[in-house]
């Protein structure tokens, strides 16, 4: 063997070696505790927001042991009342109200979101709130705007805004067209999978979208593990989920990862979806683990 082909030989085992190595790195490489506040300096501490279901259908969920502490029913006022107080007290600013365009057509459903508006802006800080459409459906984007705004929900203190503009927010699943004025002027939507990042799976970490510097937060995945009808089971053998529970040490890991890389804007999924594993609601799983957690890695930003 010449020197020149031993030589590439080296190279080329060194090169493949590299592959391997960089191939099998985590993407859940754990983060050290922060030592100090990664904002420092900069304009504005981020906005933390939440991802929030008003109607959770806790009869679909597998293992529905698995329930909110304390329970409840429907969404009465006081249940909206006591979210937004817990949440708050925890260090989030706001939520994105997820819901269906039938949500908005249904006259009771209607009016439970406007008198979420309103308990919002009750609150001391006001609680921002905003709406994050899902379904799979085609939205007219201007036809969309012009109802939200004929129905006066952007006009109550607590609608969530950037720059100005109060926002609206379109899930990956809805196809939108840009019939109709799109309400420029008093608006700004953000499509997920488009202006925002899609929701990470498993153990894959998001990093900030370029538009408003927007990243995505969990606390467990747990799609990992289905029944025979592809719905998500095993919410209590979290070792095989995709992204394990783990008394809250992943979600720290997600939630250090994400205020290291200083995003303007930190979702996080969710406060109460409870088929995804990620919920963060006080629960019979793991009572109040998640909100601890965020409350003590969001002590960095007071520093």
């Amino acid at each position: 063997m010449t020197r020149k082909h031993f030589l590439f030989d080296i190279l080329s085992m060194a090169v493949a070696l590299l592959a391997v190595s960089c191939s099998t790195v985590s993407d859940d490489t754990a983060i050290a505790n922060l030592k100090e506040n990664p904002y420092r300096g900069h304009a504005a501490k981020p906005l933390i927001i939440a991802v929030y279901h008003p109607y959770p259908d806790f009869a679909t969920t597998v293992a529905a042991a698995v329930r909110p502490l304390p329970g409840y029913d429907g969404w009465s006022d006081s249940r909206m009342d006591r979210d937004m107080r817990r949440m708050r007290d925890c260090g989030i600013n706001g939520v994105l109200l997820s819901i269906k365009p039938e949500d908005l057509a249904d006259a009771v459903r209607f009016a439970r979101i406007r008198r979420f508006y309103e308990l919002a802006a009750m609150q001391q800080p006001v609680f921002n709130v905003a709406l994050m459409l899902g379904g799979n459906n085609e939205l007219a984007l201007g036809n969309v705007l012009q109802f939200i705004q004929r129905k006066g929900l952007a006009d109550f203190p607590s609608a969530m805004a950037i720059n100005g503009r109060k926002v609206v927010v379109f899930n990956n699943s809805v196809r939108l067209s840009q019939s109709g004025k799109d309400g420029d002027e008093t608006f700004c939507y953000r499509h997920i999978g488009k202006d925002w990042p899609t929701l990470p799976e498993g153990k894959l970490l998001c990093r900030p979208s370029a538009t408003d510097g927007f990243v995505w937060v969990k606390a467990g995945d747990n799609h990992a593990v289905q029944d025979a009808n592809g719905v998500p089971d095993g919410l209590n053998e979290q070792e095989i989920w995709s992204l394990p529970r783990d008394k809250g040490r992943n979600f720290a890991n997600r939630l250090r990862h994400a205020l290291k890389e200083r995003a303007a804007i930190i979702g996080i999924q969710s406060w109460n979806d409870f088929s995804d594993g990620s919920f963060m609601e006080p629960n019979t799983l793991d009572r109040n683990i998640m909100t601890t957690v965020l409350q003590r890695e969001l002590g960095i930003l007071a520093k």
